[in-house]
């Protein structure tokens, strides 16, 4: 434990945490050993790493860029991988998916064989989205149980007249919410599929049907979910 915070605090004192990795130019006359040990000192280390691989073999100061990343580059890169890896393994046994997330997102970016991390950080994703839905889907059922269990709450008492103004126009601004909630439930499913979230989509249009069973747009919005 001890180790690996004392990485990170010299990580973070040699600026070498930086992800920006860039792009590396296509012009060979701009990988220079000057703008690899800029970039290092920078704190991108990828960057500086893939210049160093693109540099053309006949500058003078290619024998130069190898030794650095022989002595620097490489170390650097190993050192970060092994210090996310090691906090993405900490927070999966925790049960903590979106930190692991990012920490295996992380790791993966200083990675030759990037591959099986990026697998770890889908994985964490998932699971990450499925507690999100879960938590989710639990509130709003409850609350819309809630909100139908309330219905027939205007019905005017014994001594009240069955059309009472007051009562009626108690009962309209009721159900007027009520298709608020469930015309904003439908409207909020179709934009969480258009940013990527069907997992959400599908609460938003269960909910919907919850409290507007007959529509068929909210039924073919469902099946456009799976």
């Amino acid at each position: 434990m001890h180790r690996i915070a004392g990485i990170a605090i010299i990580l973070l004192l040699s600026g070498c945490t930086s992800l920006g990795a860039g792009k590396v130019p296509s012009f060979s006359f701009f990988n220079t050993f000057a703008s690899v040990q800029k970039d290092f000192e920078r704190g991108q280390i990828m960057k500086a790493r893939a210049k160093v691989l693109a540099m053309d073999k006949t500058r003078e100061d290619y024998p130069q860029a190898q030794a650095f990343l022989k002595k620097r580059i490489e170390p650097a890169r190993r050192r970060l991988l092994g210090h996310y890896r090691a906090l993405a393994g900490k927070a999966e046994a925790k049960g903590e998916w979106f930190r692991a997330m990012q920490a295996y997102e992380q790791a993966a970016s200083f990675s030759l064989k990037p591959a099986s991390l990026l697998k770890k950080r889908q994985a964490m994703e998932l699971k990450f989205r499925q507690v999100r839905l879960d938590a989710l889907l639990k509130v709003r059922r409850q609350q819309d149980s809630e909100w139908l269990a309330h219905q027939d709450d205007f019905e005017p008492p014994k001594g009240v007249p069955a059309r009472d103004a007051v009562f009626l126009r108690k009962r309209e601004q009721f159900q007027n919410a009520l298709e608020d909630r469930a015309e904003l439930a439908y409207s909020e499913a179709k934009r969480f599929l258009r940013k990527g979230y069907p997992e959400i989509a599908y609460m938003e249009i269960e909910s919907y049907l919850r409290l507007d069973p007959q529509s068929e747009a909210g039924r073919e919005l469902k099946a456009e979910i799976g």
